[in-house]
């Protein structure tokens, strides 16, 4: 199991990451990796517990596939340091293993306490793993997702960096890969204030459209961030139908100015990172 750790999680060690550790303990089967960018603090390895340091500043995505080439399991769980395993996560993601080539699946996600502000972020973030699916699911965040790993690492390019969410969807799609659901669940514990989370999603959305726009022409670039105004309303129209299946909607309500201010810090993002590039927002989102 692959366990991203970012700064902020890494200062908020003694929650998140001694969760973890704590989750290393009692699964005597799983290996699990905590993947950061060479920080400090961090708990002890010992058990089936490994520390796994990237370079220094070094990008969620970029940790992403350090974690990946450095398991030994067949099937690797991609995770991030803020969230809780709930029960049954393992078996839920191990089940599938051997059914396919590469056989992406993706778990749900969900809060179980938090502010205003707490909740809006879950929703942004991960609207569409507020309920259990079943069956395939469409274009997951990599937060709750497991792949078998050297079918993946043949799939990625040689010179690959980083694993970004929207290339390897879009190369699990090329290769006729599609998520399914394990039916396991993540609790999301992220309590950045709301002035954080939004910067931390204007960075998001600027790596992503700037990724998107690469080498693309000017002409191009510039359609796409006319484009990128329409991102609030669409993904807000998503996450009202996804709280709304998942009997959210009350909560969705009371988040609704949080949740409308970090969508348009995720639209001014991409916009100007389809215009002008990511610049620095990967070092940023770390």
């Amino acid at each position: 199991m692959v366990v991203v750790v970012g700064k902020r999680q890494a200062r908020a060690r003694g929650g998140w990451l001694n969760e973890w550790a704590e989750f290393a303990r009692a699964s005597p089967t799983a290996e699990v990796l905590l993947v950061h960018g060479n920080l400090t603090g961090m708990p002890d390895e010992g058990g089936n517990l490994r520390l796994v340091a990237g370079d220094e500043g070094a990008t969620i995505p970029q940790l992403r596939l350090r974690g990946l080439q450095a398991a030994s399991a067949s099937r690797v769980i991609l995770t991030e340091g803020f969230g809780r395993p709930a029960p049954g996560l393992l078996a839920g993601h191990c089940a599938l293993e051997g059914r396919g080539p590469i056989d992406p699946a993706s778990g749900s996600v969900m809060r179980a306490s938090g502010g205003a502000s707490h909740w809006a972020l879950t929703m942004v973030e991960y609207g569409r793993l507020l309920e259990r699916e079943t069956g395939e699911v469409q274009l997951p965040p990599l937060v709750n997702a497991s792949f078998n790993r050297q079918a993946l690492l043949a799939l990625l390019e040689e010179h690959s960096a980083e694993l970004i969410q929207p290339q390897l969807q879009a190369t699990l799609l090329m290769a006729g890969e599609a998520f399914r659901s394990t039916g396991s669940v993540l609790i999301d514990d992220n309590r950045l204030p709301l002035r954080e989370a939004c910067r931390d999603l204007y960075h998001q959305g600027r790596l992503v459209g700037g990724q998107r726009m690469k080498d693309k022409g000017l002409p191009l670039r510039l359609l796409w961030m006319l484009g990128a105004t329409l991102v609030p309303a669409v993904l807000g129209w998503r996450i009202i139908r996804a709280t709304a299946a998942a009997g959210l909607l009350g909560q969705f309500l009371r988040s609704f100015v949080q949740v409308k201010l970090m969508l348009l810090a995720i639209g001014v993002g991409e916009g100007m990172g389809a215009l002008s590039g990511p610049g620095k927002s990967g070092e940023r989102w770390s």
